[in-house]
C-alpha cells in the first residue's frame, strides 16, 4: 500500500520541473497519447523519458546521488574521479534516430556529442574530458563514405577532410590520457583509408603545438575559438591558401559557460570554475541563413551571436545550433563556394573559412533530408570540407551512414538557395527576395 500511495502521489506531483535541468539540457516534454502511439509503443517510451525528468524532487536527488559517487572509487585519490554515465543501451551516437546503424555488442557508456550511450569522463581538478573509443571497421565506414560522396562529384571540385580530436588527445599525463584511445593513431587510419583525390587536413599537430593555450573548455566537449582558429590555419595549409592573422577577427567574451561536461558528471569543481567562450568574428559583412529541423523556408540570422550569452550553452553563439542546411554569405568575395559536412565541432570553425569563399553552404548530415550530390551540383560548388570530430567517426558509424544517406538519391530537402531579405547581401547579388513565413517552434537540442 505504501509503495502505491507513493507512485500515485509521484504521478501527481509530477511535471513541476523546470524546462532545464540541472544537467543543461532541456526536459523531456509530456507527449499526448494517440492510438498510433499507444499501439506502436511510442507513447509508453516518450511517458517514461518525461517522467524520469519530471519526478517530483528529482533535481535534490540528482544532487545528491552526484554527491554519493564522488564519495567512493578514484574520488578518493582527491582531485581525479573517473565517472561513469548512467543510462545504458548501446546505441549510435551519429545516428539521426535510433536504429539506423548497428551497435557493437560490447557495452557503452555515454558520449557528449548526442548524449546518446558512449563513453566515461575523466574529472581532473576542475577540468572534464570524455573517454572515447576506436574500432577499425567505423573509420573504415567512414572513409568508405567519404569516398563514394567525393567519386560522384566532377573531379574539379576538390575534396578534403579534417577530423578534430578532442581535449584528452593532448593530456600531458600519459596515465590518464592512455584511459582513452590513442587518437592521433585513429586519425591516421581514418586518413588511411581515404582516396587519393582527398586532402587530408592534419588538424591534430596543429592543435598539438599549442595545446598550452586554452584550445578546449574545461566544463565542454567542443574545441574554443582558438582551438578552432589552429585547425583552420591546417586547412589553410592543406588549401596552399593564407591564413588571416587571429587579430583579423574581432572579439567580444561570454563569461559564465558552465558546458556539456559538467551536465553530465555535475562535478562541483567544474560549476565553480566556468569557461569563458571568446568569439571570434569574420571581419567583413556576412549573411547567415539557416533552414530549422522540419522546417520548409530559410530564416536570417548571425553567425556569431553575442545574444547568446544569455543562454546555458554559450558555445551556440558560433552558428544557433546544429542546422539541417545553412548558408553564410560574404560581401567582397571572389565567387568561390565551399560545402561543408559538419559536426558541432564544425560551428566555430566556419567564421575562419567565411574568409575565403563568397559562399560556404553548410549540411549536418544527421539531419540533412536532400540529396547532398544533387546539391552540390545545383550550387556549383567549388570545394567540400568534412569537418567531423573524432568522438563522432571512432567507434561507430552511424555518422558516416547519415553521410552515406544524404549523398544517395532522393530527399526532400529544398535545392535551391535562400531567398533574400531587401538590402541584404543576398539581394545585391542579384537573387529577388522573398518574405519569409513566421518561424516555426524549434524543438530541443540535445546538445550543440
Amino acid at each position: 500500500m505504501l509503495i502505491a500511495a507513493g507512485a500515485a502521489l509521484s504521478l501527481l506531483l509530477a511535471g513541476r520541473a523546470t524546462s532545464d535541468l540541472r544537467e543543461n539540457r532541456a526536459a523531456a516534454i509530456r507527449p499526448e497519447p494517440s492510438v498510433a502511439s499507444w499501439l506502436s509503443g511510442a507513447f509508453s517510451s516518450a511517458f517514461e523519458a518525461w517522467y524520469a525528468d519530471a519526478f517530483p524532487f528529482r533535481t535534490t536527488l540528482v544532487a545528491v546521488g552526484a554527491a554519493l559517487e564522488r564519495l567512493h572509487g578514484p574520488a578518493a585519490l582527491g582531485r581525479v574521479e573517473l565517472v561513469r554515465a548512467r543510462g545504458g543501451d548501446a546505441e549510435d551516437p551519429g545516428a539521426a534516430s535510433p536504429g539506423e546503424a548497428e551497435a557493437p555488442t560490447d557495452a557503452p557508456v555515454e558520449l557528449i556529442e548526442t548524449g546518446k550511450a558512449f563513453g566515461d569522463f575523466l574529472v581532473l581538478g576542475d577540468r572534464a574530458m570524455e573517454l572515447l573509443r576506436f574500432r577499425q571497421g567505423a573509420v573504415d565506414t567512414w572513409s568508405g563514405a567519404v569516398n563514394a560522396f567525393s567519386r560522384r562529384l566532377d573531379p574539379a571540385v576538390k575534396v578534403r577532410a579534417l577530423v578534430a580530436p578532442s581535449s584528452i588527445a593532448f593530456l600531458d599525463d600519459e596515465r590518464y590520457r592512455s584511459l582513452s584511445a590513442d587518437q592521433a593513431a585513429g586519425i591516421r587510419a581514418a586518413y588511411a583509408g581515404l582516396d587519393p583525390r582527398v586532402d587530408r587536413v592534419d588538424a591534430h599537430s596543429a592543435i598539438g603545438s599549442h595545446s598550452d593555450e586554452y584550445v578546449y573548455f574545461r566544463t565542454d566537449h567542443h574545441w574554443t575559438g582558438l582551438g578552432a582558429f589552429y585547425a583552420y590555419r591546417a586547412w589553410c595549409a592543406a588549401a596552399g591558401v593564407a591564413p588571416l592573422p587571429l587579430d583579423a577577427f574581432p572579439t567580444s567574451d561570454l563569461a559564465g559557460f558552465v558546458g556539456t561536461l559538467y551536465g553530465k558528471t555535475l562535478n562541483p569543481r567544474l560549476k565553480a570554475n566556468p569557461d569563458t567562450v571568446r568569439l571570434y568574428e569574420p571581419p567583413f559583412a556576412t549573411s547567415f541563413e539557416y533552414l530549422r529541423h522540419g522546417g520548409a523556408r530559410f530564416e536570417s540570422g548571425r553567425l556569431v551571436d553575442p545574444a547568446r550569452a544569455d543562454t546555458w550553452n554559450k558555445y551556440l553563439a558560433y552558428f544557433g545550433d546544429d542546422w539541417p542546411l545553412a548558408v553564410v554569405r560574404r560581401e567582397g568575395g571572389d565567387g568561390r563556394k565551399l560545402l561543408v559536412f559538419k559536426d558541432s565541432y564544425g560551428n566555430a570553425l566556419i567564421p575562419f573559412l567565411a574568409a575565403h569563399f563568397s559562399e560556404v553552404h553548410v549540411i549536418d548530415p544527421r539531419h540533412f533530408q536532400g540529396d547532398a550530390v544533387a546539391y552540390a551540383r545545383t550550387h556549383k560548388v567549388d570545394e567540400v570540407l568534412f569537418v567531423n570530430s573524432f568522438a563522432v567517426v571512432s567507434y561507430y558509424t552511424g555518422f558516416a551512414g547519415n553521410i552515406a544517406r544524404v549523398t544517395g538519391a532522393g530527399g526532400a530537402a529544398p535545392a535551391e538557395a535562400p531567398a533574400a531579405e531587401p538590402g541584404s547581401t543576398l539581394a545585391s547579388e542579384g537573387e529577388s527576395a522573398t518574405p519569409l513565413p513566421a518561424a516555426p517552434a524549434a524543438p530541443a537540442s540535445p546538445d550543440a
